[in-house]
């Protein structure tokens, strides 16, 4: 089931300030195999990469799909970002690109046609992008409030760098009156989600325009950095939005090593690309 859009390891625990005050902190760091037996339905394992091309996420996002299907790991959380990439969601389509694939290419942008819900979306520097590899049977909620969750950790994390942020108006998403900040497009397969939030924190917001996000003509993109705000460090926000989906969700966030996920991956699958010729 879809539902509407969208190496290096660090060792110190990380914090941000809620808007309660209270700080975040991350500890007690994992591998995916050290995750203790029977907790496979109450931990929320994650992990940061500075920067991994589309392809290589999208098959590290298969494995642990697959791996979490045959209970060898419990949820994860995947955080990173993309070199400028676009990608069209199930129910996007060659309309949504004002400029045509051939003019991605020659912008060095890639195009993949995958398949979360929504439309076209682009991802880029300064963006991050967010993974969850959740079994929703084990946590007992349908496809729309795990969308819920989504919106409600990323309000939750720029409410706490000062932004205040709606989630689900029009569609799903997280906007800043009628700008789209953060964009949802999930996937479910067997109870099991992949696909999930990229949430604009800086970079430019151009190349968002190449694309008609969410099919809304007049949609335009905004960023933290844009909105006057001085956003934190990627792996920062990630540990934040493990923390908020963990707490809406019912999870305890861990902090993976980001090796024993990599190596996931040592043969990845190739994504399902668009021509662009």
């Amino acid at each position: 089931m879809s539902t509407e859009n969208g190496t290096g390891t660090h060792g110190n625990p990380r914090s941000l300030r809620r808007e309660d005050g209270t700080a975040h902190r991350m500890s007690n760091r994992m591998t995916l195999r050290a995750a203790p037996r029977g907790w496979g339905a109450a931990v929320l394992l994650w992990a940061y990469w500075p920067r991994l091309d589309y392809a290589s996420g999208l098959a590290l996002q298969h494995r642990l799909h697959a791996a979490r299907g045959r209970g060898e790991i419990p949820d994860v959380l995947l955080v990173t970002e993309h070199p400028a990439t676009v990608t069209l969601g199930r129910r996007g389509s060659l309309a949504d690109l004002p400029l045509g694939p051939s003019a991605l290419a020659a912008r060095g942008i890639a195009l993949y046609q995958v398949g979360r819900g929504g439309r076209a979306t682009f991802h880029g520097p300064g963006q991050l992008v967010a993974y969850p590899i959740v079994d929703l049977r084990a946590l007992q909620i349908g496809p729309r409030r795990f969308v819920e969750a989504l919106e409600r950790a990323a309000v939750q994390v720029l409410r706490a760098s000062g932004i205040e942020a709606e989630g689900g108006i029009p569609v799903p998403g997280v906007w800043v009156e009628n700008r789209k900040i953060a964009a949802i497009g999930v996937e479910i397969l067997g109870g099991i989600t992949r696909h999930g939030l990229s949430l604009n924190l800086a970079g430019e917001l151009g190349p968002f325009d190449f694309v008609v996000q969410c099919g809304i003509a007049d949609s335009h993109a905004t960023s933290v950095d844009a909105l006057g705000v001085s956003p934190p460090r990627p792996i920062e926000v990630g540990a934040a939005l493990a923390n908020e989906l963990g707490t809406v969700l019912g999870l305890h966030p861990r902090e993976a090593d980001a090796t024993s996920l990599l190596q996931e991956t040592r043969q990845p699958r190739r994504g399902r690309s668009v021509s662009l010729g």
